[in-house]
């Protein structure tokens, strides 16, 4: 697993799925939406079981798939999606798996600023998981 923090200033956009799209967006990225609601059943379901948002960007092989969740979630996600069969197909397919999770953080007494938390996930067969994160700020 890799990972890093963003700090993004988005103070309009209510839910993570709309902050991700534009942060990818802004990072020239062209983004959908797979996530759908399932109104038979009455919930949400990722694309297979574990995708919200998939893009691509020219120069970049494969398709970046991004689960995103508010800040404090990621662990329960990560759980999911490595529990999930379908993240050793995605991953051995030549594609990317990322986890944002999003959180307004500061200094106390001052303005807080959405940052996500981006965890990199990867496995396919012979995987083995990484407990190394790495942080950047941008």
């Amino acid at each position: 697993m890799l990972g890093r923090t963003l700090e993004c200033g988005s103070p309009r956009l209510s839910s993570p799925t709309q902050r991700t799209i534009k942060e990818l967006k802004k990072l020239g990225y062209t983004p959908a939406i797979v996530e759908r609601w399932n109104a038979f059943a009455r919930i949400r379901q990722d694309l297979y079981g574990i995708i919200d948002i998939v893009a691509i960007k020219e120069g970049i092989p494969g398709v970046l798939g991004i689960q995103c969740t508010s800040w404090g979630n990621g662990s329960s996600r990560k759980r999911k999606s490595l529990e999930n069969q379908n993240l050793s197909a995605w991953c051995g397919s030549g594609n990317v798996f990322e986890i944002w999770e999003w959180g307004k953080k500061g200094p106390r007494g001052k303005a807080k600023r959405w940052i996500v938390k981006i965890t990199q996930m990867r496995k396919y067969p012979g995987w083995e998981p990484r407990e190394k994160e790495n942080h950047e700020k941008s």
